[in-house]
């Protein structure tokens, strides 16, 4: 069968036959030079060059439309990729769900999508679409913008913390932007302290600053009692605009000797 594949100064032609073995052989016609079918380029590369004490896996074709199982794909790369980002790859969301490695990133490509930041989310998003949907409301994070990416606050080939986060807690994944919000406080809001979630959403909100619901519905979530049985009539300056942060500004915490209502 004569066949063709572009080269870098054009199309090259080569012949190519199966053996009774079954073994699939090439033969250019240009340059007479005879290889097998495995492929060429930096894969190849890897093989030739292990490192000392140490065989490679037989070259496999990678991606979703691979005969090869994911679990053998991803071993090819994680005998070599085994630093501690890696190091629970096995017990992982994406691990579990039987993605590889190849399905998010580019193998012999200059420009991984998963390694440049104004290209990663729309690779992650082609999952998480409902994040994809969040990312672009009103109130978000810069993340569409390449400020941020996605692996800034998630780490997707480990399963050590809750949504594979490169913090133990959502509220240190938080305070490593906002470490103004850290405290501690003289006064404490409770809710700061335990779950920045409880008032936030992290990847996009239609509401201010990220916020679950608009004031003062949020703080009605928890604050359900009358105001200290204190009558505020209607249209007064105090709850113009019926936020609560007319007053209680301080609502991540205070310092102030008088600021047991997280208004100073």
């Amino acid at each position: 069968e004569l066949c063709a594949e572009p080269t870098i100064g054009g199309v090259r032609q080569f012949q190519h036959e199966t053996n009774n073995d079954g073994r699939d052989r090439e033969w250019h016609i240009d340059d007479h030079v005879e290889r097998t079918s495995e492929p060429a380029g930096s894969a190849n590369n890897h093989e030739r060059n292990p490192r000392k004490g140490q065989v490679r896996e037989p070259m496999i074709t990678f991606g979703p439309n691979s005969p090869v199982p994911a679990e053998k794909q991803n071993s090819v790369c994680l005998s070599c990729h085994q630093d501690a980002k890696r190091s629970t790859w096995h017990s992982s969301e994406h691990a579990f769900e039987g993605l590889s490695c190849a399905s998010c990133h580019q193998l012999h490509q200059k420009n991984d999508p998963m390694m440049v930041a104004e290209m990663q989310a729309d690779k992650c998003t082609d999952c998480h679409s409902r994040t994809k949907s969040d990312i672009h409301k009103r109130s978000r994070h810069p993340i569409i913008d390449g400020v941020m990416t996605c692996s800034s606050c998630h780490n997707p080939h480990q399963a050590l913390n809750e949504a594979s986060l490169n913090w133990s807690t959502v509220n240190n994944a938080c305070y490593e932007c906002h470490a103004e919000k850290r405290g501690p406080f003289l006064w404490e809001h409770e809710p700061v302290t335990e779950d920045c979630t409880s008032c936030h959403t992290p990847h996009g909100s239609v509401n201010k600053a990220l916020l679950n619901k608009r004031l003062p519905m949020l703080c009605q979530e928890c604050h359900r009692v009358p105001h200290a049985n204190v009558a505020i009539p209607e249209n007064d300056l105090r709850v113009r605009g019926g936020s609560c942060l007319n007053c209680h500004n301080q609502v991540h915490g205070s310092n102030h000797p008088r600021g047991q209502t997280l208004s100073y």
